[in-house]
């Protein structure tokens, strides 16, 4: 099976509008003239719009961003726990089963919904992964893990998964923003959820499914979506998102064969947005459709390797004491004023585990008044998630959510009595692409050296930024291959 170029069905002026029949509450009758595009039918046509013609040099830019830095939280993330037990399971006694798709520093090779579901989780587990706003979710993770699979296996080229990439974040991103905070608050976890849709629409463009077979992707991916926050600081979190990327990319699979599935997933009222949304009904229109390209560069980067909504309050924390001389032990206590939405995500108030220091706000503080390596994902270990001189300085700690937006803001209360205040907002976008760039570059050669070597890691680095022009994915694959996790 080989990788072919969209056929293109973009369906004349484009809309993102739907009309439902409200008084019956069933899908849109599309045999009437006054009905307009249904939900699950405009995404497909915009889905089409996806072409590397018409994107923008900043998304190719993003891109090849996004893909260096999940090479590297992938390699690194390939050597924890959460996901060698994954492949010893998946891959029992069998490091090199043959197939098509890399496992990511392991030297096995395997199909690409296993291979989409080891990389997917291993690309999570240091939660040092970029982030979408519009998404509330890791979008990279969970659709270039199943784009990569996927190339792989259609021997699509660097172009074509590229571009099936940044038309599966741009899709994730406005399902995002169809269900709207709702979704993310109930408890679900957007980026298994939302990001098997997502997967599962890059997938089918990959295989240049027609419009009946892509709608059926969706519907296969829908009934596979599934992520609990209850999971965040276990291994079930980055689990969830292989899980995710596996499901999109066998949803795509089992559409081209024929599989059947509600084709109208979006539309339907116990469909995907009218259940997972707390929806009684699926709104009457997507709320925002993206020109092809536009919303990738908006792609948020992680330079802590923490949940990204305690991001802010490291900066705070930091910004205040260098402003103000102010010490760590000069601190007698600390207030945290942050939205609301962070208690229920990033809250932990004792963390007993590396993985669960991740999402403690307190923690975070502790981390930025110790100067500790935030960046260094070998830090967040259990052993120092219960060192005595951290959990001195989280005790200090107050976290309130009682600021409406993304700014947070820390107080540092000294003994003397003195009051140091910093703001900080980690989720606006970089405005400054090349800056962003350099400093990925920096990410990644911090991460990948020690894995690989210096040598090795500028070939891999190479490679990402050749992407785009490369015949398939077999350089890329072949550097990230080499057996280092095992």
């Amino acid at each position: 099976m080989r990788c072919v170029h969209h056929a293109g069905y973009l369906l004349g002026q484009h809309k993102c509008r739907v009309r439902h029949d409200r008084r019956e509450g069933r899908r849109p009758d599309r045999r009437g003239v006054s009905v307009e595009t249904p939900l699950t039918d405009a995404l497909v046509e915009q889905l089409a719009r996806y072409r590397p013609e018409r994107l923008p040099a900043g998304a190719w830019d993003v891109a090849r961003q996004c893909v260096l830095d999940w090479c590297a939280v992938t390699l690194r993330g390939a050597v924890e726990p959460a996901a060698r037990l994954l492949r010893e399971e998946c891959l029992p006694g069998r490091r090199n089963d043959g197939g098509p798709c890399c496992v990511a520093g392991t030297g096995a090779r395997t199909d690409a919904v296993t291979a989409a579901l080891l990389n997917g989780t291993a690309s999570h587990v240091l939660d040092y992964d970029d982030v979408s706003i519009r998404m509330l979710g890791h979008p990279t993770v969970v659709v270039w893990s199943a784009v990569f699979a996927q190339a792989q296996a259609l021997g699509c080229s660097g172009e074509q998964a590229l571009a099936a990439f940044i038309a599966g974040y741009e899709a994730a991103a406005m399902i995002g923003v169809l269900l709207g905070p709702s979704h993310y608050e109930a408890g679900f976890h957007a980026t298994a959820t939302i990001g098997a849709l997502a997967a599962a629409a890059a997938g089918a463009l990959l295989m240049d499914l027609p419009p009946e077979r892509m709608r059926c992707a969706l519907g296969l991916a829908g009934a596979q979506a599934a992520g609990l926050k209850s999971m965040f600081g276990t291994m079930a979190k980055p689990f969830q998102v292989g899980r995710a990327a596996a499901a999109g990319v066998l949803a795509a699979r089992l559409a081209q064969r024929g599989y059947s599935a509600d084709a109208a997933v979006f539309d339907d009222p116990q469909g995907f947005v009218a259940v997972l949304g707390r929806s009684q009904l699926p709104p009457s229109a997507w709320p925002w459709c993206p020109e092809p390209g536009a919303e990738i560069p908006r792609n948020l980067f992680k330079y802590h390797a923490l949940c990204l909504l305690t991001h802010s309050t490291v900066e705070a924390t930091r910004s205040a004491l260098a402003a103000h001389g102010v010490r760590a032990q000069d601190v007698a206590h600390v207030d945290v004023h942050v939205t609301p939405r962070h208690l229920g995500v990033c809250n932990i108030q004792d963390p007993h585990t590396g993985l669960e220091s991740k999402f403690s706000l307190r923690h975070a503080v502790a981390l930025a008044l110790a100067g500790a390596p935030t960046g260094n994902p070998d830090f967040f270990t259990d052993g120092n998630a219960l060192r005595p001189d951290l959990v001195a300085l989280r005790a200090k700690v107050r976290v309130v959510g009682d600021i409406p937006g993304p700014e947070t803001s820390v107080e540092l209360v000294t003994h003397a009595g003195g009051r140091f205040s910093a703001a900080h907002d980690a989720e606006a976008p970089a405005t400054d692409l090349a800056a962003q760039g350099r400093r990925i570059a920096e990410k990644f050669h911090a991460v990948v050296d020690p894995l690989l070597g210096q040598a090795a890691a500028h070939e891999l680095e190479g490679a990402v930024a050749a992407l785009r022009s490369a015949p398939d994915l077999s350089a890329l694959a072949g550097i990230l291959g080499k057996e280092k996790a095992a």
